[in-house]
C-alpha cells in the first residue's frame, strides 16, 4: 500500500510540475491583454480630450476675433460719423 500511495503522490507532483507552466503562461497572457486594452483605452481617451480642447480653444479664438471685429467696426463707424476731420487710427 505504501508503494501505491507513493506512486500516486509522485504522479500528482509530476502532473503539477508539467501543467503549472501552462497555467501561469495563460494567466500572464490574460493580464497582458487586459493591460494592453487599458492602455489603448487611455490613449483614445486622451486623444479625444486633446481634440476637444483644441476645438474649444479654436471656438473661443473665433468668438474673440468676431467680437474684436464687431468692436472695431463700431468704433470705426463712430469715428467716421462723429468727426469727419479725424484720421483713422489703427489699433
Amino acid at each position: 500500500m505504501d508503494g501505491t500511495w507513493g506512486a500516486v503522490i509522485v504522479c500528482l507532483g509530476l502532473t503539477t510540475l508539467i501543467i503549472t507552466p501552462f497555467i501561469v503562461n495563460k494567466i500572464i497572457k490574460f493580464k497582458l491583454e487586459i493591460a494592453k486594452i487599458n492602455a489603448e483605452t487611455t490613449i483614445k481617451a486622451e486623444e479625444i480630450r486633446s481634440r476637444n480642447q483644441f476645438e474649444f480653444e479654436k471656438y473661443l479664438k473665433q468668438e474673440e476675433n468676431e467680437k474684436n471685429k464687431t468692436v472695431n467696426n463700431d468704433m470705426n463707424d463712430g469715428d467716421i460719423s462723429g468727426n469727419s476731420n479725424r484720421s483713422r487710427v489703427r489699433l
